[in-house]
């Protein structure tokens, strides 16, 4: 068995109906359905360092599953709670296939910017140094590193993709949103993915224009939004707010999605190449 991408404990909230161990798997590589067992899909083998895998499961998983049951449940959670659910939230977008992809993606641009920048520096110091040879010496080395880096990135930058990446600044992002808990509509329900969460990329989560998506269960999401102060609001059930939901978590789908029932609808959505998505007013 590898290590899970997205949660044993959050697949489990979205459970076939009497069969409490399996989901629904859509595949959008195969355009296919099938009904999985829970410990054997969103994960791979070693797709963790150990350490990492331990603290997923002490730090972000355990907290966050207590929290996120006591949210189901309408019971206060305090501010130790509320805490742990952000870096909980902010992981759940981070540590899947769909990030470690785009960061793979960007790092070659993102090390040549930083080499390029270097080299900026480097020739300044030979401009105001000329007879240094110090400063000729690293402009050599420099180019020695462009030149091995050109052709693969160093390993340490593999490294540090391959950690769920957090950061206080977004964990207090998402903490300072006020979460509206959304209940599916009845005959409705919620999915989720390999990417179990969706925030809108050019506006990031720190911003006015912010908000922060989570199917919790087949039941019922959480969307976070900063024109409101810091809080908790239980919303009543809306179809068209419910399926905007749904067209986020698909729209940041990898490959997989998963869900209690089979629909054609899943398909149709996770399909498109740009879907359209809209932000919420709220109202005042």
């Amino acid at each position: 068995m590898g290590h899970h991408y997205v949660p044993r404990q959050h697949l489990r909230r979205f459970a076939v109906s009497g069969a409490n161990n399996c989901v629904w798997m859509y595949d959008k590589q195969t355009r296919r359905f099938c009904q999985a067992g829970i410990a054997s899909v969103a994960q791979e083998s070693e797709y963790y360092d150990p350490e990492i895998e331990k603290a997923l499961a002490d730090v972000v998983e355990g907290p966050g599953k207590i929290a996120i049951d006591k949210l189901l449940n309408r019971e206060k959670i305090d501010n130790a709670e509320r805490s742990s659910l952000s870096l909980y939230f902010m992981i759940m977008v981070t540590r899947g296939p769909r990030q470690r992809r785009k960061s793979l993606e960007h790092s070659p641009e993102i090390l040549a910017q930083i080499i390029s920048d270097t080299e900026v520096e480097i020739r300044q110091w030979i401009a105001d140094e000329p007879g240094n040879p110090m400063a000729h010496r690293r402009l050599q080395e420099l180019e020695e590193v462009r030149a091995k880096f050109s052709a693969e990135l160093p390993q340490g930058v593999i490294d540090q993709v391959r950690r769920p990446f957090w950061s206080e600044r977004t964990v207090g992002c998402i903490h300072n949103m006020f979460w509206h808990i959304v209940p599916a509509p009845p005959g409705a329900h919620f999915v989720t993915s390999d990417t179990p969460a969706h925030f809108f990329e050019c506006f990031g989560v720190g911003t006015l224009e912010s908000e922060y998506t989570i199917t919790l269960s087949k039941d019922f999401a959480l969307i976070g939004e900063r024109r409101r102060n810091a809080g908790i609001g239980y919303e009543k059930p809306q179809a068209r707010i419910a399926r905007e939901i749904n067209r986020r978590i698909l729209s940041h789908a990898e490959r997989f999605v998963f869900s209690p029932s089979k629909g054609d609808w899943i398909e149709t959505v996770v399909q498109k190449k740009a879907p359209y998505l809209s932000r919420i007013n709220w109202g005042r």
